[in-house]
């Protein structure tokens, strides 16, 4: 957690440049803070308040400098403070760990090691059942064929049981159309958020802002952002490092 709270603080530049339409698209983002983040913003908007990225990746003690462990020990206060233990030094298999390192071939070995640990953990005891709340999309693949647990990110975890918990167990209800619904354009918004988060430097995330302006000047207000807008943006950028 600690590592993708700093990708988040590297990418405050791009997102503070980004246009409405691109920060807004982060909820589907693959790190933790950037989705959570802006799903916290869009309901703080709504309510006439305001939340910035830096403050709050402050409150988990992300800052300018921040060590690691320290970042690691606010993150453990906080959990305590909710009564949420932390289980450590569990094994892991092997070809778990392969294909989440295979996944993750830029991420450090520790983080691996996490994700292989959570995963073969839940399933050496998914008769147990589990809600596996995560932004993950790598951890939630290898999990969700598994009976009794329940793998997505937290938002829709949130989602889906606010659903289920208003419907009678006698209604006529299929459930495999309530989670298609959940899940709808899931691909197509990952994919955008994805591309997003490749942007680098500030200068690309203004692109995006001029891109937006101009598009729906000519396209009118219902024009929407994809992944394809963006694509090019990163072409341009690897050929100038290239």
């Amino acid at each position: 957690m600690a590592f993708h709270g700093q990708k988040a603080f590297e990418y405050q530049a791009v997102h503070s440049e980004l246009p409405e339409i691109a920060r807004a698209a982060l909820v589907s983002s693959g790190n933790a803070y950037l989705s959570h983040y802006t799903h916290v913003h869009q309901s703080e908007v709504a309510q006439g308040r305001d939340l910035t990225l830096q403050n709050f990746l402050s409150y988990f003690g992300i800052r300018p400098g921040a060590p690691v462990h320290k970042i690691e020990n606010r993150m453990t206060s906080l959990l305590n403070d909710f009564g949420i233990s932390i289980i450590t030094d569990i094994p892991y298999e092997l070809e778990i760990f392969k294909r989440i390192a295979f996944e993750k071939r830029n991420d450090p070995k520790i983080l691996i090691e996490h994700d292989a640990r959570v995963c073969t953990y839940i399933k050496g005891n998914d008769d147990k059942g589990y809600v596996l709340a995560t932004w993950d999309k790598i951890m939630i693949d290898i999990v969700e064929g598994l009976s009794r647990v329940y793998a997505d990110n937290p938002a829709r975890v949130i989602d889906f049981l606010s659903i289920a918990n208003g419907i009678n167990d006698d209604d006529d209800v299929n459930y495999d159309m309530l989670t298609s619904l959940i899940h709808m354009d899931e691909r197509k918004s990952a994919a955008l958020a994805s591309a997003i988060e490749k942007l680098k430097t500030a200068e690309q995330g203004y692109q995006v802002r001029i891109l937006a302006e101009q598009a729906r000047s000519t396209k009118g207000p219902d024009w929407e952002l994809t992944a394809e807008d963006i694509y090019p943006l990163l072409d341009a950028e690897s050929e100038s490092t290239a």
